[in-house]
């Protein structure tokens, strides 16, 4: 194997092992490594400079501006107002959002609009009672079909564009992925409404675990000679403590439940 190959392979390996132990950001891991390639000459200046100038990653790049225009503006939480309204079950939710989220995904890159649809989702699930993780997922498979409808609905469609165009001077049009990527987005959203009861499990946060999440626990040592000493719990009153409940008592090093 060339010595080339033997390092490019290595540096790949160190940045994964980047992504996944350290909490730096991908794009500076994937920007040094590059630069180490630069600098050890396994890739010439031209190739690597080259990308940048893909007409894929351009269109990727102003599809990310598109979205902060349409976050910051606040359109993004008007149309989900307008589309998302009041559902009256989680099924229901969840397609009344991966319907509107795949339509517009075909036209507005996948990656920027889950990044913009997030926040309105959380709250949106807040507001209707609803575990937020039963909607990410859903929102997150609605936008990755619905971005292979068109050639713009994907980072992925957009730089193979850019491929061909450089290869052979052609490219594709804007619905030529349409046929084969509709129906597949409607039998994969049909899929998920059916099938994510059970694949996609309710998780609630640790302060939702209980019947009221200011509830928590705390511990009281009884000090010898003090006025709680030798009473039962009738007696100094624990058993009537109001929002507080007495579930334990420990005697000895022996814990007895109330």
């Amino acid at each position: 194997m060339p010595a080339d190959a033997v390092v490019a392979m290595l540096v790949a390996l160190a940045a994964l092992l980047a992504l996944a132990f350290s909490r730096t950001a991908p794009d500076f891991v994937f920007l040094a490594a590059l630069v180490v390639l630069m600098l050890l000459g396994v890739m010439p200046l031209e190739a690597a400079l080259s990308g940048f100038a893909n007409e894929g990653l351009i269109t990727v790049a102003a599809m990310y501006v598109v979205a902060a225009g349409l976050r910051e503006t606040g359109a993004v939480r008007w149309l989900s107002s307008r589309l998302l309204g009041k559902p009256r079950t989680v099924r229901g939710a969840q397609l009344r959002l991966m319907a509107p989220v795949a339509v517009i995904s075909a036209f507005l890159n996948n990656t920027p609009l889950v990044a913009v649809m997030i926040p309105t989702v959380s709250e949106w699930a807040k507001k209707q009672g609803i575990s937020v993780s039963r909607l990410l997922m859903p929102l997150s498979h609605a936008a990755v079909l619905g971005g292979t409808i068109t050639l713009i609905g994907t980072s992925t469609n957009l730089v193979v564009n850019g491929l061909m165009r450089q290869q052979s001077g052609g490219g594709l049009g804007i619905f030529a992925i349409a046929p084969v990527a509709l129906p597949t987005a409607i039998l994969g959203i049909a899929f998920i409404t059916v099938f994510a009861k059970w694949l996609v499990p309710e998780r609630l946060p640790v302060v939702q675990r209980v019947a009221d999440a200011r509830e928590y626990s705390v511990e009281m040592t009884v000090v010898e000679g003090g006025p709680l000493d030798g009473k039962t719990i009738t007696e100094a009153g624990l058993d009537a403590l109001g929002e507080v409940t007495l579930f334990e008592v420990e005697r000895k090093g022996v814990r007895e439940p109330v």
